[in-house]
């Protein structure tokens, strides 16, 4: 299956295989901003501009449990590995992670003094949080505390993040087209994937003709395998998008 989330304010869920949409999901009041299969594949965890977050039944498309709390844009979602929990980030700066069965708030992250946050990913068997902002910065957060753990390299605007599915590696899309590779134990960029390139032209969102594109998601295949895209309309291997949202394949 596919999950999706919309400028419709719905989250949709897709067979795979055909393309079928299996169902809509209404109960947003925003654009639905990010999605996420819990672990399983039995739930999806969706964010949205109506400052919720929200739980919702993969196979039934019925709404399991709201989480009210966020003052801003939720942007970014991403389950913990056992799928108990999960962490949500929003445009205030503020990331909170949720308890998944009682939808109670387990931690709050130190706000941050400026910069919305963009990205969200849960590595190291849950222990961690990282946190990518508008303003440049990927943060590592302890989940027992929520206190700052270190401020990891980066020297451009993030726009996507996300953790391998062993949550050994994180990976954080930029402004300016780059990819930066993060290992979670040494808590050290590794390496750099070159970004894509075209001309922005911000009338209609795609390029034209030569500078960097924007990342704007992000993901792992089950073997570690990168896929990426930008706004030039050519998504890359394990990754699919649609431009009015943000998108997930149940690994």
């Amino acid at each position: 299956m596919l999950a999706s989330g919309s400028g419709d304010q719905t989250v949709g869920v897709w067979d795979f295989a055909t393309g079928k949409l299996l169902h809509l999901c209404p109960g947003h009041d925003g654009w639905v901003r990010s999605v996420q299969f819990s672990p399983d594949g039995k739930t999806i965890v969706s964010g949205s501009f109506d400052e919720t977050v929200r739980l919702w039944d993969s196979a039934s498309g019925k709404e399991l449990r709201r989480f009210e709390g966020h003052e801003a844009p939720v942007s970014a979602v991403s389950f913990a590995p056992d799928g108990k929990s999960f962490a949500a980030g929003d445009h205030s700066n503020v990331g909170r992670l949720w308890d998944a069965r009682t939808g109670k708030q387990i931690r709050q992250t130190t706000k941050q003094k400026r910069g919305e946050m963009t990205g969200v990913a849960v590595c190291a068997g849950g222990r961690l949080v990282v946190t990518g902002s508008a303003n440049g910065n990927v943060v590592m957060w302890n989940t027992e505390t929520g206190e700052v753990m270190q401020h990891l390299p980066n020297d451009a605007t993030i726009l996507s993040l996300t953790a391998s599915p062993d949550g050994k590696l994180i990976l954080a899309g930029t402004g300016d087209g780059d990819i930066h590779l993060y290992e979670a134990a040494s808590r050290q960029r590794v390496l750099t994937f070159p970004g894509h390139s075209g001309d922005w032209n911000p009338l209609n969102f795609f390029p034209t003709s030569g500078v960097a594109t924007a990342i704007h998601a992000l993901a792992f295949s089950p073997r570690r395998r990168l896929g990426r895209c930008g706004y030039e309309g050519r998504p890359r291997p394990s990754l699919a998008h649609r431009r009015s949202g943000a998108c997930r394949r149940q690994a």
